[in-house]
């Protein structure tokens, strides 16, 4: 799991160097990973992101539909004909 993590973080950093946002909001198969992921995430995000006292760091969070948000998703494109 913290390889994942240094991965993900890795990654994740350069997103918020360049775009800066208030949350990042993790959903899907990952989401499943629970508490142990974000505590992890959250630590490595601060130790890889460029500048992080400057620019601040956003919390990881997880999604509220978790792994169902794409099927959601899907079915009001399909409801809603978008």
């Amino acid at each position: 799991t913290e390889r994942y993590a240094d991965y993900l973080s890795a990654g994740m950093s350069t997103f918020v160097t360049l775009f800066r946002p208030e949350v990042i909001i993790i959903g899907g198969g990952i989401s499943h990973a629970g508490q142990i992921l974000l505590d992890l995430l959250n630590e490595k995000l601060l130790e890889n992101t460029f500048a992080a006292n400057e620019i601040g760091v956003p919390r990881v969070v997880i999604a509220g539909l978790g792994n169902d948000a794409g099927l959601i998703g899907a079915a009001y494109l399909g409801l809603h004909g978008i």
